[in-house]
């Protein structure tokens, strides 16, 4: 009986895996038919809640998959990656800070190895719109809800603003006095848009009610010590 029982609960897992694997080819295949096909946003959501219902997966591995397809077909810039970001977030089958957040997790911005930032496709227009389109939900009052949503929000701004400083010190030719944000216009414009976000974050109610809550202070404490740096 008790054989039986580990017999069938191996078996479980090992369909619940199996059933997994499978979801995860779906969407991959999903995301990379969309982008080839040049599927239209609406149709994109339409579909994907579709897909959502028949083959479930974790918000996190949602994002991982949809742009993971961007480095798989090695375009540097497809307008329709970041309309697909924001229509999972306008539907809500991702959160805003979770987009930010899978955001920088493939981003070229990251490509630091040691002391030396690795030459490989920039993903910096990416980047800056998914995050304007964040700081559009937050200025027309769409996000956020909650203060716990407003202190995601926060926290995944924070870790992309120390990830831009950082790569800006990797790659900054000090005696020359170029490289970094000096030499990458693009790479500008996505710390502007980041410290925009952060300004629009702050002026919301929720966003102020972090402010004046103890907020994970060791996060403002390396936003502080990386501008000092600067």
């Amino acid at each position: 009986m008790q054989a039986t029982l580990r017999l069938r609960s191996g078996a479980s897992w090992y369909v619940a895996m199996m059933l997994q694997e499978k979801s995860h080819e779906q969407w991959k295949t999903f995301f990379h038919q969309c982008l080839a096909n040049r599927i239209d946003i609406d149709e994109f959501t339409d579909l994907s809640g579709l897909l959502l219902a028949r083959a479930p997966i974790k918000e996190n591995e949602l994002l991982d998959l949809l742009l993971q397809a961007r480095a798989d077909s090695s375009i540097t810039w497809d307008p329709l990656l970041p309309l697909y970001v924001d229509g999972l977030c306008r539907v809500g089958r991702v959160k805003s800070s979770s987009a930010l957040a899978g955001l920088l997790r493939h981003s070229s911005i990251r490509d630091v190895e040691g002391e030396r930032v690795l030459d490989r496709p920039l993903t910096l227009m990416t980047d800056i719109k998914v995050v304007q389109d964040v700081m559009m939900f937050i200025s027309t009052g769409s996000i956020p809800k909650t203060a716990a949503e407003a202190a995601d929000i926060y926290s995944a701004t924070i870790d992309w603003i120390v990830a831009v400083v950082a790569w800006h010190h990797h790659s900054v030719d000090g005696s020359q006095q170029t490289g970094g944000l000096m030499g990458s216009p693009d790479a500008v414009s996505l710390f502007e848009s980041l410290g925009i976000l952060l300004a629009a974050l702050s002026g919301t109610n929720k966003g102020l009610e972090v402010l004046s809550s103890d907020f994970n202070q060791g996060k403002w404490f390396d936003l502080i010590g990386f501008y000092v740096r600067c």
